[in-house]
């Protein structure tokens, strides 16, 4: 019993007690993600998409799909207008 009691107390000795308060950070070497960290090679540059977007719609290229719904459509109204006018 006596060899269980002197067993014990070296165990607690042993253990370092901890004299903070709540919980400790994990040193910085530990702590790192390094996906998250990469720093980017180039800085975005924000007026680099409204400039694609600017020449595209100054060269109507932007625009050409809606323009060709919106004759289509219009085409369409027109045709049917025709065939309402013809049979009355």
């Amino acid at each position: 019993m006596n060899c269980l009691k002197s067993l014990i107390n070296h165990l607690k000795k042993r253990q370092p007690k901890n004299t903070s308060k709540g919980k400790q950070r994990a040193s910085n070497y530990q702590n790192i993600n390094p996906k998250s960290q990469v720093t980017p090679k180039e800085a975005p540059n924000p007026f680099k998409s409204y400039r694609e977007y600017a020449s595209k719609r100054d060269e109507c290229e932007h625009f050409e799909g809606k323009d060709q719904v919106a004759r289509d459509g219009l085409t369409f109204e027109m045709l049917k207008f025709e065939l309402q006018v013809k049979k009355q």
